[in-house]
């Protein structure tokens, strides 16, 4: 199967009780992302381990706007016909677009 005829995976977002910051699962459904959750839960901190979850949300990425950080490192979502796993560095990412703008005489307004 070509990468780009993947379905495009979803941002799963679980809000805990008492806890600010939600937990972030990126994956194609929500018993995915579920049972990602169950997967890593024992590693969570002891304070989302202590607590309940009391939310979950759900969000579709946006090519050049849905963004991730690993490691100190800013990813765009490109999709999957621009990058095997559909992220890209958002310094390429924007070397790309400046490259291509040139290339096609593109005028800002």
């Amino acid at each position: 199967m070509n990468n780009s005829n993947k379905p495009t995976p979803r941002i799963y977002k679980y809000y805990f009780y008492g806890i600010d910051e939600p937990i972030v699962i990126q994956a194609q459904t929500s018993p995915q992302a579920r049972d990602l959750l169950r997967h890593v839960f024992h590693t969570l901190d002891e304070c989302y381990r202590n607590s309940v979850i009391i939310g979950e949300t759900v969000s579709s990425m946006v090519m050049g706007i849905t963004e991730k950080k690993v490691d100190g490192v800013t990813y765009c979502w490109v999709g999957f016909a621009k990058s095997p796993d559909g992220w890209m560095e958002k310094t390429k990412m924007e070397r790309d677009m400046t490259e291509f703008e040139k290339k096609q005489n593109v005028i800002k307004i």
